[in-house]
């Protein structure tokens, strides 16, 4: 009844009759769901193309982020309650900061390390990952007191185990350790310089497997650690040497014009070069932090978006600062930069076979768009799944792409897989789907760390899966 009405709207709306044609071609199409005719009339392929998905939905190591600290004289731990509380507004990520505030002359006691591993085994029970830092001194009077040189090793050494161990739920860590809030302007020992830093850096460094990435706070400091004013490039990103593993933090975006020393000098042609360093170090390294003071017109959604976009952001503190973070909500733009921080993968069409043999090979591919801020930076899995409709037997064929490399620049990304069908796979007909799990053996077949697409329909929270909405025939 409903296809004939509009049908008839259509064929007799004769004042706008193509305007009403056009709006019935759009509605068939939405109607229809997301398969649509292949266009290029291949009886043996089957043509899907995709819904967008616009609500803002969780995925792994990307978005807005919740701040914990704990003090070494209070602990403070995680609670299931607190990541109930985060899940219903589709968060994935915290930052904790560690303070070791007794510890400044002292090795760490037992008691505080177990509770940091306390927090990592409910980090990881919740589906979630975090942003580390260690500090001597948060909010607290001046001077700020950190601890010397040899403390702050000392320290990493007896850490060291337990980043090992938990790298899995450890999204990337920030340098720290220097100064009040471990952000390196300043020391009470005199470690806010280039070559204590660089020690510190390349000791946690060291301490970190080489898959993780430590965030500076001043993109300058980096420069002078490496002596190159150079970012990095294709060539050497993602090979784990210590520079390409030390990322940034900004813990002031938009306060100012130089966000509140992130950027100096500030003449024009300086800050556009700095700002140019990042828009090319962040294609490869993560880029997060917060803000920290209301500066319109610089601090509003039109200038805030510009700088999220260019400088890549991947995570930002949603608990701090409120004037700035309200301000986005009144002006309208919150919600986007909530689905836009991070990667936002998006499907526009596939290719699948109809048939296959088993025991040969076979071709399909796909089409996404990264509509994010960013793309992931730390590395992912891709593989396709083939799930038989009588069994729900699984084959799971890792693909040879890097999901890191798929920047929002890129425009249209075209994947083209061939895989190799085992002989053992029996005939019949099987779902087509694609993973991206992560790849630490503790998470890679949990669903709350796979990443989700952004299409309608497809998505399978009890497996992690992203559907093709295609089907193909096994024979043998």
């Amino acid at each position: 009844m409903k296809f004939r009405k509009i049908m008839s709207y259509c064929l007799y709306f004769n004042p706008a009759k193509y305007y009403a044609i056009i709006l019935c071609l759009i509605y068939f199409g939405f109607e229809s769901g997301c398969k649509k005719a292949s266009s290029d009339n291949d009886p043996n392929i089957t043509t899907t193309h995709y819904s967008e998905d616009q609500t803002n939905f969780s995925n792994p190591e990307r978005g807005f982020l919740s701040q914990q600290a704990s003090y070494s004289d209070s602990p403070s731990p995680f609670s299931k309650s607190f990541f109930d509380g985060l899940k219903s507004s589709s968060i994935t990520l915290v930052r904790k900061v560690y303070i070791f505030n007794t510890f400044r002359s002292t090795p760490i006691s037992e008691d505080f390390i177990q509770h940091i591993q306390d927090d990592m085994d409910l980090l990881r029970d919740n589906g979630f990952k975090i942003i580390l830092r260690f500090a001597y001194t948060f909010n607290e009077p001046e001077p700020h007191n950190d601890a010397p040189l040899e403390i702050v090793l000392s320290h990493i050494d007896q850490l060291t185990p337990l980043l090992q161990k938990n790298a899995d739920v450890i999204a990337l860590i920030e340098a720290g350790f220097i100064g009040q809030w471990g952000e390196w302007h300043d020391s009470s020992n005199g470690l806010a310089n280039t070559a204590d830093m660089r020690t510190i850096l390349f000791k946690l460094l060291d301490a970190l497997p080489k898959n993780r990435a430590i965030n500076v706070r001043y993109q300058q400091a980096k420069k002078d650690i490496y002596s190159t004013t150079d970012p990095i490039n294709e060539s050497e990103a993602f090979n784990q040497s210590n520079r390409s593993r030390t990322g940034h933090h900004n813990d002031c975006l938009v306060a100012d014009v130089d966000d509140w020393g992130t950027y100096w000098p500030i003449d024009p042609a300086s800050l556009e070069a700095q700002k140019n360093y990042l828009n090319q170090e962040n294609k490869f390294l993560p880029q997060e932090g917060e803000t920290c003071n209301c500066n319109p017109p610089g601090s509003e959604c039109k200038n805030s978006m510009k700088e999220l976009e260019r400088m890549r952001w991947s995570a930002l503190n949603r608990d701090f600062d409120q004037c700035v973070l309200n301000s986005w909500i009144r002006e309208g733009c919150y919600d986007e930069i909530a689905k836009r921080l991070g990667y936002r993968f998006r499907l526009l069409e596939s290719k699948v076979p109809k048939s296959a043999q088993a025991d040969s090979l076979m071709s399909f591919s796909f089409i996404i768009e990264n509509d994010g801020f960013a793309a992931p930076y730390n590395a992912r899995d891709l593989e396709l799944v083939l799930r038989a409709k009588s069994s729900g037997s699984l084959f799971r064929f890792s693909l040879s792409y890097d999901p890191r490399t798929w920047l929002p620049d890129n425009g249209k990304i075209s994947i083209n897989p061939t895989v190799t069908l085992p002989s053992s796979m029996l005939p019949g007909n099987y779902e087509v789907l694609l993973n991206l799990p992560d790849p630490e053996p503790n998470l890679n077949s949990n669903p709350e760390y796979s990443i989700r697409f952004a299409n309608k329909v497809i998505w399978e929270p009890g497996t992690g899966y992203n559907s093709l909405l295609a089907e193909i025939k096994i024979t043998k």
